[in-house]
């Protein structure tokens, strides 16, 4: 059993734990093999060390969401998480399309 602290810098730590610290309590159900223990800014992990790392991962993914978006949901948090990093292959090359109008049109850059 392995211990890290993970420390969350620039980012209030009621906003990312959500209320109630709701989302911080949908990390630690994904993380089951691990204990998290957040004080302040400071998230306390204790387990294995591949858990730990996956975690670790996870979590820069979340405080990088976050940063960019100034919010965090826990419907982002759950999709964050159950995020694996393999893309679905593409169904079929869309081009440039960026969006699809009324009647199927295509709307693309020029």
């Amino acid at each position: 059993m392995q211990e890290k602290e993970i420390v969350i810098e620039s980012i209030d730590p009621q906003e990312f734990f959500g209320a109630n610290n709701g989302n911080l309590k949908q990390i630690n159900a994904y993380f089951s093999k691990l204990k998290l223990i957040a004080r302040g800014n400071v998230i306390k992990v204790l387990g294995e060390p591949t858990e730990i790392k996956r975690f670790e991962k996870k979590i820069q993914q979340l405080i990088g969401h976050f940063n960019r978006y100034s919010s965090l949901t826990e419907n982002q948090v759950d999709r964050i998480l159950e995020d694996d990093g393999i893309e679905a292959p593409a169904e079929g090359k869309s081009g440039d399309v960026l969006v699809y109008g009324t009647r199927g049109i295509k709307v693309k850059a020029r």
